[in-house]
């Protein structure tokens, strides 16, 4: 069973330090990292791809050092969506999505049946296969993500981790892809960085972060989460969990009503 671990991870950013000694494992399922803007969340997931070198602590994959792990073999255990990959190349779309099969036919390798056909599914489960001879200039926002999505998946890594996959996509697309994030989540390692809490908590565990630090980590139905959750967001919200699916309500503040200062 594959498996992703920070233990005491820190990560600097300059002068500032943006993540604090954190320990984490995240195993087979989904587990969405939420928390406020600025809470460290993305630094995370760019820190567990070993996208940023910690300055405390380690990173290990199935028990082995993440950092002693050649390129292609990381490349081969982690696909990674970043919230700001660029999608501008003069490419078409099937192009893109076989550019996750680099780490298994090398930069100037030829694509075996193996490789297309994992591109093949990448693109039938993002609904791209349609318009795969299109080149990514002449698609929408939510187009671009959709085959973002489907380079990742056509890795076929075991570890899945997604900054922001919902970006750009419309409610339909979102609805498919929490489906399919919880497909996944029965074979694979999925981390996600959601802002959107409803969405979050279809997810099987939450890690909640706030000012670099994991302030929570359990299932999703956790009464205890939820009310870490609704603490980190200054009780701005809460969690209606009377439903299969937890819900998240805003809490809107209550006003005294005007009283006239006059005597």
């Amino acid at each position: 069973m594959s498996s992703i671990r920070a233990a005491g991870l820190g990560v600097r950013l300059g002068e500032r330090t943006v993540l604090h000694a954190i320990d984490a494992e995240l195993s087979i399922g989904w587990t969405a990292v939420v928390g406020p803007n600025g809470a460290g969340k993305s630094t995370l997931l760019r820190a567990l791809a070993g996208l940023l070198p910690g300055t405390t602590g380690s990173v290990a994959i199935d028990g082995m050092p993440l950092a002693t792990l050649a390129a292609q073999q990381r490349a081969r255990k982690i696909a990674w969506l970043s919230q700001l990959s660029p999608a501008d190349a003069d490419l078409t779309v099937r192009e893109t999505v076989a550019l996750g099969r680099l780490p298994h036919v090398g930069l100037f390798g030829a694509m075996r049946p193996e490789d297309d056909a994992a591109v093949d599914d990448a693109l039938t489960r993002m609904a791209c296969r349609d318009w795969q001879d299109r080149r990514l200039p002449q698609l929408s926002g939510g187009e671009r993500q959709r085959v973002l999505l489907a380079r990742a998946l056509a890795t076929q890594a075991p570890i899945l981790l997604l900054d922001e996959p919902t970006t750009h996509l419309d409610p339909p697309h979102q609805v498919s892809l929490i489906r399919l994030l919880r497909e996944l989540a029965g074979q694979c390692v999925v981390v996600s960085v959601l802002h959107d809490l409803s969405l979050a908590l279809h997810a099987d565990q939450l890690l909640l972060m706030d000012a670099g630090r994991v302030q929570a980590h359990g299932s999703s139905r956790s009464p205890l989460l939820h009310h870490a959750l609704a603490a980190v967001f200054g009780g701005s919200i809460q969690v209606d969990d009377t439903q299969a699916v937890p819900r998240i309500q805003l809490v809107h503040a209550l006003h005294a009503p005007h009283q006239d200062a006059s005597p």
